[in-house]
């Protein structure tokens, strides 16, 4: 017999730019889970999450996602704008 089991994967970060998206639990994690992105140089946004997230899907017009258990907070910050640099 075979069990098949139903895991959700969950997160605390997520990064979120134009074109690219990713959520981990670490922020080299979710920078491994964006396809196409360059931490080093491409600006993006971090959100950090007090509790634990699911279902994370990114568009043109933001992220969203699903609390796992109960709602926590979250924290965003700006990598790498260009315009902020003066």
């Amino acid at each position: 017999m075979s069990e098949t089991a139903t895991e959700t994967t969950t997160a605390t970060v997520v990064v979120y730019g134009w074109g690219f998206w990713g959520s981990g639990n670490t922020y080299n994690e979710a920078c491994r889970n964006a396809p196409g992105f360059n931490k080093r140089k491409d600006y993006h946004r971090l959100f950090l999450f007090t509790r634990p997230i699911k279902n994370v899907t990114g568009t043109d017009l933001g992220i969203r996602w699903e609390w796992v258990d109960e709602e926590g907070e979250f924290v965003e910050a700006d990598i790498n704008d260009k315009d902020d640099a003066s």
